[in-house]
């Protein structure tokens, strides 16, 4: 048998597992300490920042919060950690707690812009950009922000289970789940509580479950390496991850895009997912920055980049026209499937083609 114990000198204070007396007390530990979400004290976890409890999640475009998920942190590598918390004494702590927290994942990366997580951040914080500075140094507030986006749209995302006790059952599946999913990184953290018998010490102990070797090697914590995106790499991956329907949709924007004299494509250096920049450059002008599509299949439009007040309105109102299911944020973002039919796609060149001669120079 063993047991834990609190060394006081000479004496050895035994410590005895107690269960939490209410979920909202974890729940809370987890917000104001989320060091304690790892076993390895050598792992830089220390820098994690909260970003939101209770972040709504919608199940569809524009519609209203259908969930609300316990945690939401980010990392110094810009990537989104989804944490649903839950006592074993909790019935719906098996395989439907694993149904909740993907449902969570599938929705979250396809309908949160990176404008709302970065809202939610700074209405957490009084001074957000000094709390990202003193977490991990993140000097660059608007890169670091640019990175969570990117990791958005690639489904570059955290999914963590914590409870007191993760039943065998759910271990399983995290295990199967995390040797899968390649980008997405899926682990259960027990977080079990010691106190002595008077109620006045308290010891916390959490283990980390879930990363197998097997799973470790397909998510190596490796230095990503740049690459140098064209678009042939672009489309292969692209159809891919979302087929070949989607893929020949982006390389018709691409060519419409390449028909004019005035734009130049400029890929990204991913070092896994892939994208290109569609620019429109007049002489004397400064530079617009249109629309950028994704290896995920997305397209982005960046408005916040048009200063006139007037000239945004006018192309946020001619997109949505244009294209159903645009996400409403201060980037309108829409998946590739959307301009499946020739009339949609003519609509957004259309909406494209006014900014062009209108919010280039604003």
């Amino acid at each position: 048998m063993g047991g834990i114990y609190l060394r006081d000198g000479d004496t050895f204070i035994p410590m005895r597992e107690q269960p939490y007396a209410a979920e909202d007390i974890l729940q809370a530990l987890i917000a104001d300490h989320p060091e304690v979400l790892v076993e390895d004290a050598d792992e830089d976890v220390s820098g994690w920042v909260l970003v939101k409890r209770e972040a709504g999640v919608p199940d569809r475009e524009d519609g209203s919060d259908r969930w609300g998920l316990d945690h939401l942190f980010l990392d110094q590598s810009g990537i989104p950690t989804l944490i649903e918390v839950k006592r074993s004494s909790d019935t719906r702590i098996r395989r439907e707690y694993v149904g909740q927290m993907l449902d969570y994942a599938a929705n979250a990366t396809r309908y949160w812009s990176v404008d709302s997580v970065r809202t939610w951040f700074e209405a957490e914080h009084a001074d957000p950009q000094s709390k990202l500075d003193a977490a991990f140094g993140a000097t660059d507030y608007d890169s670091y922000w640019e990175t969570v986006k990117t990791n958005l749209a690639a489904d570059r995302i955290r999914l963590v289970f914590v409870a007191d006790e993760i039943p065998a059952e759910v271990r399983s599946i995290v295990e199967f789940l995390n040797r899968q999913m390649r980008e997405t990184e899926v682990l259960a953290i027990e977080v079990k509580q010691y106190v002595d018998a008077k109620g006045e010490r308290q010891t916390i102990v959490p283990r980390v479950l879930g990363q197998t070797e097997a799973a470790k090697a397909s998510k190596s914590g490796a230095p990503r390496v740049a690459r140098e995106w064209d678009e042939q790499s672009l489309l292969a991956q692209l159809a891919e991850r979302r087929g070949t329907h989607e893929a020949d949709i982006a390389l018709s924007v691409l060519r419409w895009a390449r028909d004019h004299d005035d734009v130049r494509i400029e890929f990204g250096r991913g070092a896994q997912f892939g994208s290109a920049r569609v620019l429109v450059e007049r002489e004397g002008l400064p530079t617009l920055r249109a629309f950028r599509l994704y290896s995920s299949g997305q397209i982005e439009i960046p408005l916040r980049r048009v200063q006139s007040d007037a000239v945004r309105d006018e192309l946020r109102h001619r997109i949505n026209e244009a294209v159903p299911g645009v996400s409403q944020g201060p980037a309108p973002t829409f998946y590739l499937d959307a301009l499946g039919d020739d009339h949609t796609r003519e609509r957004f060149f259309a909406a494209m083609e006014w900014a062009f001669d209108h919010a280039v120079g604003q």
